[in-house]
């Protein structure tokens, strides 16, 4: 399992591979993926499918409305740079579980994955209305300029909110 946006903090770079996929969870059980990354696409041929696969609902991630995590800077800067707005923090973590913060602008959400002897359980806390994301179909791009359909081995059963 995985979860985007805990590693790299010290990474200097432009935010130009970015993706609004902050808390994000890539779950592979057994050798086979159950939440699954949807790559990258390509990058200037068709502008609208570089935003929708760097975009935060074609990410497992948690959603307030449809607000990106970080809003790209417009015209043709915007499909290589994203502002720096979404702030992440580690807030618990141990052999079973982990607790994680999400802040941007006015929205502050926390993902908290644990995992049980039959389950592993992933809830969304916010204060406003909150949209967990998981995709158990999805296009998907492995590869650059490839795009798959891909469903799950094993579709997410649950999902909870708070």
């Amino acid at each position: 399992m995985a979860i985007s946006g805990l590693s790299n903090h010290g990474m200097l770079h432009r935010w130009t591979h970015v993706h609004n996929d902050a808390l994000g969870v890539e779950l592979y059980i057994d050798g086979q993926a159950i939440l699954k990354d949807p790559g990258t696409y390509c990058y200037t041929a068709l502008p609208e499918r570089r935003k929708y696969f760097r975009s935060t609902s074609a990410h497992n991630v948690p959603m307030i409305g449809t607000e990106e995590q970080n809003r790209d800077l417009g015209g043709s800067l915007g499909l290589f740079n994203l502002r720096r707005e979404a702030r992440i923090q580690l807030v618990h973590a141990d052999e079973n579980r982990l607790t994680v913060s999400l802040k941007y602008r006015r929205n502050h959400i926390i993902r908290d994955v644990q995992i049980c002897a039959d389950a592993i359980q992933i809830t969304d806390y916010a204060d406003e209305v909150l949209q967990s994301v998981y995709h158990s179909e999805a296009l998907i791009s492995d590869a650059y300029g490839y795009l798959k359909n891909w469903k799950a081995a094993i579709a997410p059963v649950e999902v909870s909110g708070g």
